[in-house]
Parts: structure tokens; sequence; C-alpha cells
């Protein structure tokens, strides 16, 4: 179960950096053709490398804030586990 999962966030993972990462440079004016790239796209390079790792990290923050694994829940788990 653990690396049914594990896979299926990676490859969710993936495909949303595939879309992401898309979306930006077509949106900042990147050209596969072009030899020499427009400043724009170097734009869109460095929001790729620094904005959108930030904003991931962020709302990977507030899902885990959220995460119900302290106080009195997290004892029911504990005195659960020690059941066993």
């Amino acid at each position: 179960m653990y690396f049914g999962v594990n896979g299926f966030m990676i490859r969710l993972g993936i495909s949303l950096n595939a879309v992401i990462m898309g979306e930006i440079l077509d949106a900042f004016g990147y050209d596969p053709n072009l030899e020499v790239q427009p400043a724009s796209a170097l734009t869109g390079m460095r929001f790729l490398m620094t904005l959108i790792p930030i904003l991931a990290m962020g709302v990977a923050l507030l899902i885990f804030r959220h995460y119900p694994l302290e106080g009195e829940r997290l004892e029911e788990i504990k005195a659960s586990l020690g059941q066993r």
C-alpha cells in the first residue's frame, strides 16, 4: 500500500511539473526553435526555479499543519498501537 501511494504521488508530481513547466515557459515566450531566447524566457525560468517551489512548499506546509497527528489524536494512536 505504501509503495502504491508513493508511486501515485511521484507520478502526480511529475505530471504537475510537466504541466506547470509548459505553461510557464509558454507564457514567458520560450521557443525551443530559437537559438537565442528572449529575456522574458529567462524570467520564466527564474520563476520555475524560485517562485513555483516556494509556492509548492507553502501549500505542503499548510497541508501538514492541518494533519491531525498531535495532542489527543496522537495519544489515541499510541494507545491503539500499545494494545496490539
